[in-house]
């Protein structure tokens, strides 16, 4: 590591503070993709803030992906989903607890996608898929849900979710938080939520949308997100024309 330029690092909560200050003295820039992350360093390590890159997650390992992923058809037409509500991300306990009360809220069972999790009244497990297998089940559901890990927000704040919803084709319905106000921006406010109840009225609304209202609103959510979602390319021109924080 001692002839590193560059390092691409999810900071897990408990690197202890030697393996912070070791990052420190080898690293001349540390790019992070959680702005928890950033924060973690920030406030509680020693590392210098002109070390520090803040980016928002990287959607696609190369530019042509992104090419691609935006020529391929997917089912846009509300009425051609079979799936109502889905929750992609593996399971924890406050996951769990916001995603039962949601569907509380919405009287019908939430699908999740992720590993850890088990079927209850009101949750259908369907399991961790990845890649095209994800694409594939995506494309047939109407909303999918983005909550954080913990109530506060502070704890996934953003993730891939808010990009592979739409850009697979489904509808996103967000949690929001002080993360990530600036990535929803107008396009998205429009369907995010600061309660349960709030998040429940967007689902029935989403729901009860004509087919060309829905179609409508998620072109919209894509062409914003797609302008947001970077690649390992651009993610290494931008570090290559700017040496000051993000």
């Amino acid at each position: 590591m001692s002839n590193l330029d560059e390092v691409y690092w999810y900071l897990p909560d408990y690197l202890a503070h030697k393996e912070h200050k070791y990052l420190e003295e080898v690293a001349t820039k540390i790019i992070f993709t959680k702005p928890s992350s950033y924060n973690e360093v920030r406030f509680r390590s020693s590392i210098t803030v002109d070390k520090i890159v803040n980016i928002c997650p990287t959607m696609f390992s190369f530019e042509s992906e992104k090419i691609e992923l935006q020529k391929r058809k997917f089912y846009r037409d509300l009425h051609e989903k079979s799936i109502d509500v889905v929750f992609l991300g593996n399971h924890s306990y406050n996951k769990e607890l916001q995603i039962s009360e949601i569907a509380r809220l919405i009287r019908r069972k939430v699908y999740v996608i992720g590993s850890g999790w088990s079927d209850r009244n009101d949750i259908e497990a369907v399991g961790p898929i990845y890649g095209p297998a994800l694409a594939e089940f995506l494309k047939k559901v109407k909303v999918g849900i983005a909550v954080p890990d913990s109530f506060g927000g502070t704890i996934d704040p953003i993730t891939v979710r808010y990009f592979q919803y739409p850009l697979y084709g489904t509808l996103g319905v967000y949690s929001m938080n002080p993360y990530n106000r600036d990535l929803l921006n107008e396009k998205l406010l429009a369907y995010s939520f600061e309660n349960f109840v709030e998040a429940a009225d967007i689902i029935a609304e989403v729901l009860s949308m004509s087919g060309a209202s829905y179609s409508q609103a998620l072109a919209e959510q894509i062409a914003w997100l797609n302008s947001k979602a970077t690649s390992a390319e651009s993610v290494f021109s931008m570090l290559s024309q700017s040496e000051t924080t993000l």
